[in-house]
């Protein structure tokens, strides 16, 4: 893989080509570029959470090879940040059944990015969930699933490693990532936290690490900003420092 420019690029003034920019991260990625002075399109299959946000959405799917290569080269972006994918977990499902949008949609953004010139820099997104809880990989390539999700996102990571891209890429894995536009927050983990019916799970301390939405896009964006032999052909955790989760949790039981 080329090194790519020496230079340092800018969210400001980029054009940014984001794939599933209507879902969660994707939503505070669009708000956030946007108030740095990217030029954004999000190019999704869902309406935009945000409906400030459509004027930037074109209606599209990676699945379609031809409209999301037809859409990038229209653009002619910078970068470009691939989060579209499937994220729950169902493990009726197969790789290839439940979840090809996670690999056979990276190949297509893979092979629009790599024939549109304008591209710079790609970052695709995959999941801390590629290794099981508890497990400690040996390096970026040790992988060790757990749930057929994180086998699609395994998959999805070899593919970007292998393409051959000419420009320089990265792959970031989010932890457990809350805040804004988080539906299932709202409806479940706050309710139950309102209602004093968290149970901590033993005596012990149980460490994780979450990551709240508005850090980690600007973690996104500090990538984009850095040095490009600090972050190509690289692989970042994105989220906050390690927290006891029964701390995490009475903290917003007393904010609640």
């Amino acid at each position: 893989m080329p090194n790519g420019a020496a230079d340092i690029m800018k969210v400001a003034g980029s054009r940014i080509f984001v794939t599933g920019g209507s879902g969660f991260i994707g939503t505070n990625l669009v708000e956030l570029f946007s108030s740095m002075g990217a030029t954004l399109l999000n190019f999704d299959i869902n309406w935009p959470l945000d409906n400030r946000q459509k004027s930037l959405w074109v209606r599209g799917d990676i699945m379609n090879a031809g409209d999301l290569k037809g859409a990038m080269t229209t653009f002619c972006p910078d970068i470009v940040i691939h989060l579209a994918a499937r994220t729950d977990c169902d493990e009726n499902a197969t790789v290839e059944k439940g979840y090809a949008v996670n690999v056979e949609g990276t190949a297509n953004v893979l092979k629009a990015a790599a024939g549109a010139p304008s591209v710079r820099h790609l970052i695709a997104a995959s999941t801390q969930y590629v290794c099981r809880p508890g497990y400690l990989p040996a390096n970026d390539e040790d992988f060790s699933p757990h749930t057929v999700y994180g086998e699609s996102k395994a998959r999805m990571e070899k593919l970007v490693r292998g393409y051959g891209l000419r420009m320089p890429w990265t792959i970031i894995r989010p932890a457990n990532i809350w805040g804004p536009w988080h539906m299932r927050y709202r409806r479940e983990v706050w309710r139950v936290i309102s209602r004093g019916l968290y149970l901590h799970p033993g005596r012990k301390p149980v460490i994780r690490t979450y990551g709240y939405v508005k850090n980690v896009v600007e973690q996104i964006a500090r990538i984009i900003e850095s040095d490009v032999s600090k972050i190509a052909g690289k692989v970042f955790y994105l989220g906050d420092p390690p927290d006891d989760i029964y701390k995490w949790v009475n903290a917003f039981s007393l904010s609640l």
